[in-house]
């Protein structure tokens, strides 16, 4: 029932520690940014960075509400200068407090609007501003004296047109040296601070008036960091507790249980048997996992507490001291503080009683193990040597193991498979890229285009048509110009050469070539075996037609007209060698050659 109990406590502790220290965090940061105090019956909210106030100063029946006492929220804030009086630098509800300087004092009144969160009203206010001196100078503000300091109070004389009836207002006292800082605050207006009776409570305001934020967030922070440690020390008791019970429980359950040998021969049936194992493996498992987290617990906490709190001792509370309680706020030094030890050993009145642990062992101690420095390096270097072997016998067994060639063909493997994936990525990228351009470039870009070419295509059948029956024209022009030169206009001849065709390819077996391109155009193959130009005297002398009217005439030995191949000279269209045979003689008039052939 005991160690119900102290499991269930235990199950509690990681949820009441976290909203513990999560309540202390949230409290010290709070403390840092910003400090809230009452002072004067007025709210004072101090940002210490950049020297501003934010305040609110009760109104009595100023802004018209049920409430018996109304509040005015201001925000004040004081820069820094270069003189410490006799500078208008100041900030009031964001905008700018302009103040007319007659020696150490100055005055201004104008219209103030409540900051934009609130409420909206105008404000006719009026100021009245004072240097406050050590020792008053003779030449006035010129001085910059020992420790100066300015005294601003503010009057509010009507809110939205209407007068106040009762003094409202604030006073407050600060610095313009860098850095700027405030030091007094009042929730009325003061018109005799700057008296001499006065002035100096407002320069060095008492520690009571002062606005000092830092021993009162520091006396925060230390009271929140004392009960956390208090609350991490009795967490680490009661681990040890439930350690040492656990140990205690598993030690009094194997006495009464005995051995796995003596339970197997008590059973008699093979489920017994069974399940007598799987007790003893569970309790052998159980015990192996309880010692491995006791030493990874106790080096986790020793590493957390090196690394919160250093190499020093961590502190202690003191007995005599009473225990504190986080939800007083006291502003003043309370008397119990953290003392922090020497290095003797902690007495035995610092340590918390535990029944089941050494009284000579140091694990008692807030954050304090027994783990030795000389341990942790015998530790590191077994680690460190077993690693070196580790990898060494690694190494070794690649070398032996895995040769050359097989290298090489893992290599080759793995660039194949690397080609593979490229492959297979460019492929992909190629389906992309075509499906990205068939949406983009429809199919009827691709028909227009199509068509276009047929048209063209059949434009350019038609010209090659044409071209095809111009060289027919030319081939019959050219055919009849040569039938009419050769003098080959005889049906008889015709029929001689029809003949004479008929007898060769029957003596040759000619055998009809293919149809072709070409088989329209005019034939000009020669008989075989015969390959000069056929004599037109042969024709002649069998021929008893007369073509050219030139039967029987028989030239002159000195005409240059006469060739024997070509009966006609001058018509012929086609120029040679033949045709174009004229001597000189024909070409000088006056020759007998000329006269001759005029004659004729």
């Amino acid at each position: 029932m005991r160690a119900f109990k102290l499991f269930k406590a235990a199950a509690f502790l990681p949820s009441i520690l976290q909203k513990v220290s999560s309540a202390a965090i949230a409290n010290t940061d709070s403390l840092l940014a910003e400090v809230v105090q009452t002072q004067n019956n007025h709210t004072l909210v101090l940002q210490l960075d950049n020297s501003q106030a934010t305040f609110n100063v009760s109104c009595k029946d100023c802004l018209g509400l049920e409430d018996a006492d109304d509040a005015l929220t201001f925000e004040f804030k004081a820069l820094s200068a270069d003189r410490p009086c006799g500078v208008s630098n100041l900030i009031l509800n964001r905008q700018q407090l302009n103040q007319n300087w007659d020696g150490i004092q100055a005055f201004g009144q104008g219209v103030i609007s409540t900051l934009p969160e609130y409420a909206q009203h105008n404000l006719s206010l009026s100021w009245e501003s004072s240097c406050l001196f050590n020792t008053v100078p003779e030449d006035g503000i010129n001085s910059q004296g020992d420790d100066v300091a300015q005294v601003l109070a503010v009057t509010i004389d009507r809110i939205d047109g209407k007068d106040v009836h009762h003094i409202s207002g604030f006073t407050i006292s600060f610095k313009q040296l860098s850095p700027p800082r405030l030091l007094r605050l009042a929730g009325a207006p003061d018109l005799t601070a700057s008296s001499p009776v006065n002035a100096e409570a407002w320069r060095q305001p008492p520690v009571d008036l002062r606005i000092e934020s830092l021993p009162v967030a520091e006396t925060e922070f230390r009271k929140q960091l004392e009960e956390l440690q208090t609350l991490q020390a009795e967490v680490v008791r009661l681990n040890d507790l439930i350690r040492a019970k656990e140990a205690l429980i598993s030690t009094i359950d194997e006495s009464r249980v005995g051995s796995l040998k003596q339970e197997i021969q008590a059973c008699e049936t093979l489920s017994c048997i069974v399940k007598a194992i799987g007790r003893k493996t569970k309790t052998v498992c159980h015990d192996v996992y309880t010692k491995i987290n006791i030493y990874h617990d106790k080096v986790m906490d020793e590493y957390a507490h090196r690394g919160k709190f250093g190499a020093q001792k961590p502190a202690h509370i003191s007995p005599s001291d009473p225990k504190p309680e986080s939800s007083n706020f006291h502003p003043t030094k309370p008397a119990g503080l953290l003392e922090w030890p020497s290095s003797t050993p902690s007495s035995t009145s610092d340590r918390l009683s535990n029944p089941f642990s050494d009284p000579h062992d140091s694990s008692n101690d807030y954050f304090t193990f027994s783990t030795s420095s000389g341990t942790r390096h015998i530790v590191a270097s077994l680690t460190a040597l077993f690693s070196i072997v580790i990898l060494a016998c690694f190494v070794v067994l690649r070398r032996c193991c895995c040769t050359e060639r097989r290298r090489q063909d893992r290599r080759t493997r793995r660039e194949e498979r690397r080609n593979l994936r490229m492959y297979r990525r460019a492929a992909r990228l190629q389906r992309w890229k075509d499906w990205w351009h068939g949406h983009r470039y429809p199919t009827t870009d691709y028909e227009e285009k199509r068509r276009l070419i047929i048209e063209q295509e059949e434009i350019l059948e038609q010209a090659m048509q044409r071209e095809i029956a111009e060289l027919r024209n030319a081939r019959d022009v050219v055919e009849s110009l040569v039938q009419a030169e050769e003098g080959r206009a005889n049906a008889r001849i015709q029929d001689f050469r029809s003949g004479l065709d008929t007898t060769y390819v029957a003596e040759s077996q000619w055998e009809p070539q293919p149809l072709s391109r070409t088989s329209s155009l005019p034939d000009y193959r020669s008989e075989a075996g015969n390959t000069d130009s056929p004599e037109y005297t042969s024709e002649d002398e069998n021929s008893d037609v007369v073509v050219d009217g030139f039967r029987g005439f028989v030239p002159s030995s000195g005409s240059a007209h006469w060739t024997p191949d070509s009966s006609v000279i001058e018509v012929s269209p086609r120029q040679s060698m033949e045709t174009m045979r004229i001597s000189e003689e024909a070409r000088i008039p006056g020759t007998p050659s000329s006269a001759s052939s005029v004659e004729q």
